[in-house]
């Protein structure tokens, strides 16, 4: 028994994945995309992230701003950034996943109905 891998390259097996995909049709409300029938759109001028007068120029915070200005070190800004008890959190979560959490080996069935590990 030889895997498809060993006979065809990546590429090969994706482009013959995709020649042999069936066409399913889209449902209603939604339009089939076609090159010939595209829809293009844009959102209503409310809905824009601007909103319907423009907006302010995209900058930081001004609470990072306040916290890059008044803070000498760079050690400050990323603390300011990324807290303490996030950086805590992460650690103690990394901790659990690699040390504690037990690893349970689970069986799946395949499309062809195999059981797999």
């Amino acid at each position: 028994m030889r895997r498809i891998d060993d006979i065809f390259s990546k590429s090969e097996h994706i482009a013959m994945l995709k020649k042999i995909e069936p066409l399913h049709h889209v449902h209603e409300p939604w339009i089939e995309q076609t090159k010939s029938s595209s829809i293009a759109w844009e959102p209503v001028r409310e809905d824009t992230c601007t909103g319907p007068y423009g907006g302010p120029k995209c900058s930081p915070s001004s609470k990072v701003v306040d916290a890059a200005n008044k803070n000498n070190c760079i050690v400050d800004i990323f603390l300011f950034i990324f807290p303490l008890s996030l950086l805590s959190y992460i650690a103690n979560q990394s901790r659990y996943y690699t040390y504690e959490e037990w690893v349970q080996e689970v069986e799946r069935i395949n499309h062809d109905g195999k059981t797999i590990l």
